[in-house]
């Protein structure tokens, strides 16, 4: 990745660098935001153990010469949150053809209504310079009548980023991934599919990239890489908690 520095600075909040493809060089074009709303919405969302905290980000604009944006970058330092949004409008060759863009992100730390949040957006395109806009939100509620009926249940916490949940085929367990971000570990773990106590079922150092169950969920096979080797497949079996490399 080739990476743009946007020196953009807003009271403490400074934009962290935005990325573009490797090859993709800003043209002499420019990219114009027709609208861009930026909303923060704390949910107190029913059948969930904690608030979310729910990025709204929507955008249109135009390009002033033929061309495409490719990808979008979204940041707000105050809930430790930023995302990097690979996109492909497709090829417009009529300038001033307008460009949409609507995306939903949460994050867990949970701010009370009513509180300032800084944020930065950015839109790039290998035709024009890049589109960055910094400023201030305030955190709304999503909800000021009454909650509707749950129809959902939270099963695990937010504290890390879990993902790839799996059924055993019984349908009394949910195995499914995490992730460790302060000691950079990765880990199969499993839950009762009705809640319950979670189980570490094992961690790892290495990179995973998803799991499987199989062998009546006797084995569980996933794909482990490390900083300095390749890529590798594991099986590891559930009954004797060993593993073996393929």
């Amino acid at each position: 990745m080739q990476r743009l520095v946007c020196p953009i600075l807003l009271g403490f909040f400074t934009l962290s660098a935005c990325e573009i493809p490797t090859g993709f060089q800003n043209g002499s074009g420019r990219i114009l935001d027709d609208t861009l709303n930026i909303t923060i919405v704390r949910e107190e969302t029913p059948g969930f153990l904690y608030p979310l905290m729910r990025h709204d980000i929507h955008f249109v604009g135009h390009l002033d010469v033929p061309g495409f944006i490719d990808q979008y970058a979204y940041d707000s330092q105050d809930v430790g949150f930023g995302v990097i949004l690979d996109y492909s409008s497709g090829y417009m060759p009529d300038r001033g053809a307008k460009f949409r863009y609507r995306a939903i992100e949460w994050s867990h730390v949970l701010l009370e209504a009513g509180h300032s949040v800084d944020y930065a957006f950015s839109a790039s395109s290998p035709f024009a310079k890049s589109l960055v806009r910094a400023s201030r939100v305030q955190v709304r509620v999503v909800n000021d009548g009454p909650l509707p009926a749950p129809n959902s249940e939270q099963l695990t916490g937010p504290e890390n980023s879990h993902s790839r949940p799996v059924f055993t085929r019984d349908g009394q367990w949910i195995y499914y991934q995490g992730w460790d971000s302060d000691n950079r570990i990765h880990s199969v773990n499993r839950i009762p599919a009705h809640g319950g106590i979670p189980e570490t079922i094992f961690e790892t150092a290495g990179n995973m990239g998803g799991f499987t169950l199989t062998h009546g969920d006797s084995v569980l096979t996933y794909v482990e890489q490390h900083r300095e080797a390749k890529s590798q497949l594991v099986q590891y079996h559930l009954d004797t908690a060993t593993e073996k490399i393929i």
